[in-house]
């Protein structure tokens, strides 16, 4: 979808221009093998906005399990919408949905 001042959708816009949860979960599992000597199984996202990187952890791996948190419950919903459904029903059992923390 083309970005008009319309139709501009900042979350998107995001994941395309800075994010890449895939190859960011691989680069944690590999640097975690190397400095620890076994394989990583839990991920921990602070400030996750739209957990996209959660969402690829546990979908790499069916005995990983990740949590998310974030102040802000927009990119929390964007993320409801637009990641979850890309999990099958054994990664979304290991996925703690984000947390909305209240300061």
């Amino acid at each position: 979808m083309k970005n008009t001042s319309k139709t501009f959708d900042k979350h998107a816009a995001y994941a395309l221009a800075v994010q890449s949860p895939k190859e960011d979960a691989r680069f944690l599992r590999r640097v975690y093998r190397e400095l620890r000597g076994k394989e990583a199984r839990i991920l921990r996202e602070d400030f996750c906005g739209t957990f996209a990187l959660c969402c690829e952890w546990v979908k790499a791996n069916g005995d990983s399990s990740a949590f998310g948190l974030d102040i802000d419950p927009a990119p929390i919903e964007y993320g409801s919408c637009n990641y979850l459904s890309a999990l099958t029903p054994v990664s979304f059992t290991h996925l703690t949905l984000p947390t909305i923390l209240l300061v």
